[in-house]
């Protein structure tokens, strides 16, 4: 701690004008703390020890010295066990003196060393501070005596901290080596840690023969040190030590003037009375002791108008001043210390001036009046921007020096305008909304920092059109497929909420969207019509139907609005069933008669207008067939012996008849059985269960009592609803009477249709039986089945009635025990995928809610058994004819047994491709597939922008009960293809070289086949190929979502979690996909899950092929020159050129030939090989130019020559005579 008490000066301000202040100086005193490690006398001890030396004995004394005060500057000492010698030492933790604990066993000329810890503790806060130090003791013989000092005068040494006697003895002395015959002796001057141990060499030491002299070195200074202990050292030829420590005093001299701090102006408003405080100076001082450091203030010269304290620098008026007559004092202050100077020499203490501004300034003694005390703005427009002028304000103050502020005190409603608090301007800060508020009424405040004034302004807004219609009471229709009602089918009703009066006209128009025109017409009066009849059956139609009205104000010609109108068709049996038996049925001649084959069919309606199928053999068949085979329920049987050389092959009429009665029901299965309280648990042969005939039951007749065991069984075809039944349980036994007891069981039957299990949502959990999962515990109000359905309510922001949980399945996975879920979302269009999708965003939320860990949400079996795959593969939905029964003592569950298994994808899926037009923040989120064999991925893309993410295949959210971290990811950078692929311990990053230009399409191909990763970039218009290809260890498994163009989940946050390498980009693709297609699997528009900012554009597919016009001008050349060679038939030529025109034949046919299997290449295969020869055909395409260029000059040389040949001018002149020999000819060389 440098100073224990410190001056703090505060000053005061207010923002008026002039701004008014005040100050005061207050005394800080700084308490110690342990912030100081302890610091050794020496900076080496080496002691003498001697070798006949007694335990216990002393031997040297260790000291250090610790700059914090009080308890924090005690120091303790121990020796540390770090070194071997520790046992032989002892020392005292108080004063530092060290013994011998274990007897001297070296020579002389030996030595121990030890290490010594020194050390202080703060108790209260438990700082501790320490410092080690080792310490060597030589082993010496007892006859072997120390060296010994004279001093030649008193000490301690008392020196003014102004001594500068540099050359003068300090202290002089003697010393002897206690040798004889050996006088030598050498002394040192120990350099401490510290100053006041010399650590800066302020004393030096002169030693001549015995004779040794300690000087100044360096100037003293009483605030660095007030005292030394120096340490002197002599060693004598036996190496034998003494040490004699020297105290020199220093005392303080005046040799600090005062130092100004803090303030060098201040203020006074005017006609203040006298003795108004202006303000305070202060100054210091840094000598050490009173009364050098005490600083005493005056004003040079004496001042009429103002006096100072001369203790505390406290400045006030001494008069009442007029700022018209002056407005700007400058005063001297003089800060004096208190005892003379050891500068001067005069007896006049050290002083410091300082030159003070002091202020008159105004007074504020008049309120601001605004210039109007109502102010009011009209036709405020509702939807003015955010920072639009609405009026301003003013005030005006006879005080010339007082700012005004202005405020707004009241009225502000939802802070829609703010206030210039300088200027008095009123903006807008907020939203408008006519709708909401249509007047606002503000009382505005002017302050001048004392008086203030206050105006109100009134505000009226406008209406604007600035909001779109609204659709009332939609709800979910329902019609008969195949029909076309004469009728509406729909009144819609939509409000202007522009518009306050809602009886009055609306002005609004309706339409159909353009895609649904076909299908759908509405009038002005919203009466919808049905124009096509829809159908519910597959392929072409479906279950609901989906239909976009768009409503328009202002007549048509303002805002418009959409609403989905949702139509839900009925079935009718309109569809016969098929024979799905795979043909021909093989049946072996001279086989006894039995069954041939078991008969199957399909029908597109649903399963209430289909099964049960019944089959029949024709009626108008043959009497042959009908005594030759016979089928009976779903069979076909033989009724004879067959003989292959009398007849090959029968064809056998088969009807099949659907059901056009009621849907398939639930078949007669045990629910569960009465259940009453009884300790004996086992004795249920002692109770009877009888239906209680005191309450009348009219539904009891869909349910059967078993008398004996209590098995409550359902009868087939029970409806839906909700069902309470009564029963009485009588209990006799030969150790009590006959007794009964009444109780009450509640039965909910829902129907759950095959499509709705196709479309129903799925999530595995674990750690959780299926009872547990059914029950309520003691210590909770509701089943996890019962907060399951509430959660998912939540997510979907619906009635938890309109949720269904009808599967509730035990299932072994990995090891381990499962249990798989299912929910169906009623009165909704949503899909499987969607539900899943949803549901993963808030999986963790599910989790606190149901209280059970979840495994996953959408129930994957291909993550586990898609390897099996050859190529990608498939979770499908299997239905069991035979339902889940779960009993326990208070609850029974029945429900539908599906279950998921992976299937295959071999072949591939041809569908009417879509272009994907997305935008920045856009994505298209496709259902999940599967692989961990060899998987391609090709899409052709057209970007807008540099920077986008296309495609991303990974993990939605962190599931720390399955973190699996693998992802392939494509991006571009810069306009670069960048592939990002994890395989669950490293991310693999490859950049492609190629730039992408805007509003081109380039075809992207992502194989990722065994310990090779390759990344193919194809330009569709110049069919240029580069292929990026890395080895890797080994492919990882996909499987999840597909993120189109952006992604929906948090990849920085995925990133941080699973510690990827490299992230992919949050920045969405900007352009379009074309042909997406993973393992043969071309995707379809009709297969998003969810998108945003997507605009489909479906159409068929079609061959297209790319025309390349440099390569069809390339064509064009040659053709030119196989022109040439026709017309040289006819002329003669010298040996050069018939020469180069030979080479010119051989080259064409070259070129040509080339040409040729570029266009076959480039447009029916795509082998390793043919990639090869497309990336070199570029080089040659560029170096047949030259050739080009010269056959064209050749041929309109030629053309030239024949056409004056033909017009007999100048052809002599041009073609030359045959320059061959006699014996050779033109025509014995074809041209």
């Amino acid at each position: 701690m440098n100073e224990k008490i410190i001056y703090v000066t505060v000053l005061a301000m207010d923002d008026g004008s002039p701004r008014l202040y005040d100050m005061c100086t207050f005394k800080v005193t700084v308490l110690d703390i342990n912030d100081n490690a302890p610091i050794f006398d020496k900076a080496r001890y080496e002691e003498t020890v001697f070798k006949d030396s007694e335990i216990n004995k002393y031997v040297a004394t260790i000291s250090a010295m610790d700059m914090d005060e009080g308890e924090n500057g005690i120091v303790k000492y121990e020796i540390l066990e770090t070194m071997s010698d520790f046992a032989y030492f002892g020392i005292n933790e108080n004063n530092g003196i060290i013994r011998i604990t274990k007897q001297i066993d070296r020579n002389p000329g030996d030595y121990y060393t030890i290490r010594v810890r020194a050390y202080n503790e703060d108790m209260n806060n438990g700082i501790l501070q320490d410092a080690e130090i080792d310490v060597e003791f030589r082993v010496v013989e007892r006859n072997d005596l120390r060296p010994y000092f004279t001093l030649l005068q008193q000490i301690p040494i008392v020196l003014h901290e102004s001594y500068d006697e540099y050359l003068v003895p300090l202290v002089k002395m003697n010393v002897n080596s206690n040798i004889q015959n050996n006088p030598n002796v050498f002394c040192t001057l120990t350099k401490g840690h510290t100053e006041q141990t010399n650590s800066q060499s302020t004393f030096k030491l002169e030693q001549n023969n015995t004779t040794v002299l300690i000087m100044l070195n360096k100037p003293l200074d009483f605030e660095t040190a007030a005292e030394y202990s120096l340490q002197v050292v002599a060693k004598n030829a036996y190496y034998m030590e003494t040490a004699l420590v020297i105290k020199i005093v220093v005392l303080d001299d005046n040799d600090n003037a005062p130092e100004f701090d803090g303030n060098k102006s201040g203020a006074i408003p005017e006609h203040e009375p006298p003795g108004t405080l202006v303000l305070q100076v202060h100054a210091k001082d840094h000598d050490g002791t009173p009364a050098n450091n005490i600083v005493s203030y005056r004003i040079e010269p004496r001042h009429h108008a103002f006096q100072i304290d001369h203790q505390t620098g406290i400045i006030t008026s001494l008069v009442e001043f007029d700022r018209e007559s002056k407005d700007v004092y400058i005063l001297q202050v003089i800060a004096e210390d208190n005892s003379p100077s050891i500068w001067f020499r005069n007896g006049k203490p050290n002083r410091a001036s300082q030159m003070i501004t002091i202020q008159i300034t105004d007074k504020n003694d008049h309120q601001p009046l605004f210039r109007q005390k109502y102010y009011l703005v009209e036709d405020v427009l509702e939807d003015q921007k955010t920072g639009t002028f609405v009026l301003k304000v003013e005030a005006d103050d006879q005080d010339t020096s007082s700012v005004i502020k202005y405020s707004i005190l009241s009225g502000n409603v939802d802070d829609a305008f703010k206030i210039n608090a300088t200027n008095g301007q009123i903006l807008v800060n907020n939203l408008l909304d006519y709708e909401m508020i249509r007047e606002y009424t503000l009382v505005v405040q002017a302050d001048d920092g004392i008086f203030q004034d206050n105006t109100t302004v009134c505000i009226k807004i406008t209406n604007v059109n600035d909001n779109p219609p609204r659709f009332i009471d939609m709800h979910i229709l329902k019609i008969q497929e195949e029909s076309i009602p004469t009728d509406c089918i729909m009144n819609l009703q939509a409000y202007d909420p522009d518009i306050d009066d809602r009886t009055q006209n609306q002005h609004i128009r309706f339409n159909v969207a353009e895609m649904h025109e076909d299908f759908l017409s509405i009038d002005d009066d919203g009466c919808l019509r049905l124009r096509k009849a829809l159908d519910r059956d597959p392929p072409q139609g479906k279950q609901m139907w989906q239909f976009i009205i768009i409503a328009t104000d202002e007549e048509g010609d303002g805002m418009k609005t959409s609403a989905m109108v949702n139509i839900i068709l009925e079935d009718i049996n309109d569809n016969a069933p098929q024979l799905s038996n795979v043909m021909p049925v093989i049946w072996n001649e001279n086989q006894p008669p039995g069954i041939i084959t078991k008969l199957m069919a399909i029908d597109l309606d649903e399963t209430q207008h289909g099964l049960p199928f019944v089959y029949s053999i024709e009626s108008n068949a043959s009497e042959e067939i009908k005594n030759k085979f016979l089928v009976k329920d779903d069979k076909l049987y033989a009724l004879v012996s067959f003989d292959r050389e009398h007849q090959k092959e029968f064809h056998v009429p088969i009807r099949i008849q659907d059901s056009s009665e009621k849907p398939r029901m639930l078949p007669k299965t045990e629910i569960g059985r009465v259940y009453v309280e009884d300790p004996d648990d086992w004795d249920i042969a002692e109770k009877l269960f009888e239906w209680d005939l005191n309450i009348a039951q009219p539904s009891k007749i869909h349910f059967d009592l078993n008398h004996e065991s209590g098995a409550i069984t359902i009868s087939a075809g029970t409806p839906s609803g909700i069902y309470e039944l009564y029963f009485i349980v009588f209990e006799h036994s030969r150790y009590f009477e006959r007794h009964n007891v009444s109780t009450r069981m509640i039965v909910t039957v829902k129907d759950i249709w095959e499509e709705d299990v196709d479309r129903s949502g799925s999530i595995r959990f674990v750690n959780v039986t299926d009872e547990e999962f059914l029950t309520k515990t003691a210590d909770q109000l509701s089943s996890p089945k019962d907060r399951l359905v509430w959660s998912i309510a939540n997510v979907f922001n619906i009635s938890k009635e309109y949720v269904d949980v009808f599967t509730v399945l035990m299932d072994k996975h990995e090891n381990d025990t499962v249990l798989d879920v299912r929910y169906l979302v009623q009165n909704s269009s949503y899909t499987a995928d969607f539900l899943n999708a949803m549901l993963s965003y808030q999986v963790h939320q599910l989790e606190d809610d149901v209280g059970v860990p979840v495994v996953t949400v959408g129930i994957d079996e291909c993550v586990l058994k898609g390897c099996s795959c050859k190529g990608s593969c498939r979770n499908n939905i299997y239905k069991s004819n035979y339902p889940i029964t779960i009993s326990t003592n208070t609850i029974s569950f029945v429900g539908v047994n599906a279950f998921v298994q992976a299937d295959c994808m071999y072949r591939a899926n041809i569908t009417p491709i879509v272009d994907i037009h997305l935008e920045d923040d856009g994505y298209a989120l496709l259902p999940s597939i599967s692989s961990c064999g060899i998987t391609r991925i090709t899409m052709e893309l057209s970007a807008k922008a540099d920077d986008g993410l296309v495609l991303y295949i990974g993990p939605l959210y962190y599931n720390k009960h399955k973190s699996e971290r693998n992802f392939v990811a494509l991006q571009l950078f810069e306009g670069h293809p960048v592939l990002l692929v994890d395989d669950g311990n490293d991310t693999i990053r490859l950049e492609h070289k190629l730039y992408l230009h805007h509003n081109i399409f380039y075809t992207v191909e992502i194989i990722l086949q065994s310990q090779i990763i390759r990344l193919i970039v194809i330009d569709n218009e110049t069919r240029v190929t580069v292929e990026l290809v890395r080895e890797v260890e080994h492919i990882p498994k996909l499987h999840g979502l597909i993120h189109l163009g952006g992604s929906s989940a948090n990849l920085n946050y995925l990133g941080s979690i699973f510690n990827w390498t490299y992230v992919p980009q949050g920045q969405g693709f900007s352009g379009t996909l074309h042909n997406f297609t993973i393992n043969d699997h071309m995707y379809s528009g009709n297969e998003t899950i969810m998108t945003k900012n997507m605009i489909p554009k479906y159409h068929q597919v079609n061959l297209t092929i790319h025309v390349n016009y440099d390569f069809m001008i390339h064509l064009f050349c040659l053709s030119m020159v196989l022109i040439m060679f026709c017309l040289l038939k006819s002329h003669r030529f010298t040996k050069m050129y018939y020469l180069m025109i030979q080479a010119y034949r051989i080259l064409c046919l070259f070129f040509i030939t080339i040409d040729m299997m570029y266009f076959f290449v480039s447009y029916h295969s795509f082998n390793n090989a043919a990639k090869i020869f497309l990336y070199c055909y570029n080089y040659y395409f560029t170096l047949t130019w030259v050739f080009i260029a010269s056959a064209l000059w050749l041929f309109t040389f030629f053309i030239f020559g024949h056409l004056c040949n033909m017009c007999k001018f100048v052809g002599e002149r041009l073609v030359a005579k045959p320059y061959l020999q006699k014996n050779i000819s033109p025509q014995s060389h074809p041209m």
